[in-house]
């Protein structure tokens, strides 16, 4: 059974959708299946039970008034959180940091980048629960199963030698049957005691984070990065209406 403060967390969804992105300009509103990208997030928070505030943060008017349009409240974040250099870790803390100046608070903060579309209302209650289970008190981080184990890579040098990374040896570590199970990092989803944002490293870790696997159906794990990735996403979509 959940212990009493568990039950009584009040969680806050972020989506940081900042307006400069490289690889695909304004992708936060890029159309996916008629509706901007960052919709498909803030409508599955939105419909989670267990979130009890959705916010928009953006250093863009436009997103927010297309975020609160969707059912997100609005949070503008300045000019010094918004650079390439700014890390999550800053813009989660001043998040936070602003809401309990305005008096609101909360216990947690679960951390939903936009580029995830396929993220269900019933996928983001489930790393709640997972939280819930650990008492609460536990930074969560996505963890999934790598597309290319580490043992696979390598260090070119400038004479072009090359190097295992991992320095195994490899004439014992050649077949990926002996290869131990390693997870690659995934910001998917993450749920973030505030009390413990501060111990953070700018990967959103601390030396207690516990990784939650992340389901495995390839849909999932899509991340609209270029343009290609939307296209990619808008197939799927529209292969899953007709199905």
């Amino acid at each position: 059974k959940l212990n009493l403060y568990v039950q009584s967390m009040k969680i806050v969804a972020i989506i940081p959708a900042r307006k400069n992105s490289r690889g695909l300009p304004d992708k936060n509103i890029k159309l996916l299946c008629g509706k901007p990208l960052i919709s498909h997030t803030i409508e599955a928070a939105c419909r989670c039970s267990k979130i009890n505030e959705v916010y928009i943060n953006s250093d863009s008017e436009v997103y927010l008034e297309v975020g609160e349009e969707y059912g997100a409240k609005k949070f503008l974040r300045p000019p010094e959180h918004a650079t390439d250099e700014a890390s999550m870790k800053s813009v989660i803390d001043h998040f936070i940091g602003k809401l309990e100046q305005r008096n609101e608070h909360f216990d947690a903060v679960l951390v939903l980048y936009p580029v995830y579309p396929f993220r269900t209302s019933e996928d983001l209650a489930n790393i709640i629960e997972a939280f819930e289970f650990q008492g609460g008190n536990v930074p969560l981080i996505g963890i999934k199963e790598p597309t290319t184990h580490p043992y696979l890579c390598y260090e070119r040098k400038d004479n072009g030698q090359l190097k295992n990374v991992m320095n195994i040896d490899e004439n014992q570590f050649y077949r990926r049957q002996q290869y131990p199970e390693y997870y690659q990092i995934t910001h998917w989803a993450l749920m973030l005691p505030v009390k413990s944002i501060s111990r953070l490293n700018n990967q959103l870790i601390c030396s207690d984070s516990f990784g939650y696997l992340v389901p495995k159906e390839k849909k999932t794990h899509v991340n609209i990065d270029e343009l290609i990735d939307l296209q990619f996403a808008e197939f799927l979509m529209q292969n899953d209406e007709r199905t």
